[in-house]
């Protein structure tokens, strides 16, 4: 397996996925940025209408109130974790419960967790879901920007002995074998950056290592078929 041909190749990939994830980066600020002016109003309308009967004449309390509503919905989407809000369970009768995620609670499953007092935990986590929405999209606006900066900034030289070793194997390389095989390359540095290639799977089970996906290296495959090099691994 060519040295030039998987650097060549990882070049270019690290470079569609930098574009890519960028692009979805900017795609989910839009989307945070557009319900989160919703949420703003809709907070906005809500402490309008309870800070109307204690303070009337102060309208400049409003905005700052629905800042914080806000400010409050990134805090708890901190704080709570996703798998607890995404899964619910419904007591369908003394014996028997249902449980499933909140995305497969369509139609009449939506309006059966809100029908009855018994069900309102479920309906709780249901409408926290919903308002989560906009700083979900927010934090996976960041994390995609911060992922397209790392790609950009991948060390493409360091990493190739790496990746020709595990696209060789396409099984489990231990981190000792490479410490010992590439004694000259920062090879924990290279591990770090080819993690953020999709398909390259960190394996934390002993003995600790890394290995590729199939379709990860299947894609090298189809890639250097269309650019054949005659130098040999």
């Amino acid at each position: 397996m060519a040295r030039r041909s998987v650097a060549l190749w990882l070049r270019e990939k690290v470079r569609r996925e930098a574009r890519l994830s960028l692009a979805g980066g900017l795609a989910l600020f839009a989307l945070g940025a557009a319900l989160l002016w919703l949420t703003y109003w809709a907070a906005y309308g809500l402490a309008a209408f309870y800070l109307e009967w204690m303070w009337p004449d102060d309208d400049a309390l409003k905005p700052w109130a629905a800042l914080a509503l806000v400010g409050l919905l990134f805090v708890g989407n901190a704080l709570l974790s996703r798998a607890y809000l995404d899964h619910l369970e419904m007591d369908l009768d003394p014996h028997h419960s249902l449980k499933l995620g909140v995305f497969r609670a369509t139609g009449f499953g939506w309006a059966y967790a809100f029908s009855s007092p018994a069900r309102a935990h479920a309906s709780f986590k249901m409408i926290l879901t919903i308002l989560f929405v906009g700083p979900r999209a927010m934090m996976g606006a960041w994390r995609s920007c911060v992922r397209a900066r790392e790609l950009q900034q991948v060390d493409v030289k360091n990493c190739v002995p790496v990746l020709r070793i595990a696209l060789h194997r396409q099984r489990r390389v231990p981190f000792v074998e490479l410490a010992d095989t590439l004694p000259d390359v920062d090879w924990q540095s290279a591990v770090r950056q080819l993690s953020l290639l999709d398909g390259v799977v960190f394996l934390p089970s002993e003995p600790a290592g890394l290995a590729v996906t199939p379709s990860f290296a299947d894609e090298f495959e189809r890639w250097r078929d269309r650019e054949p090099d005659d130098e040999a691994y």
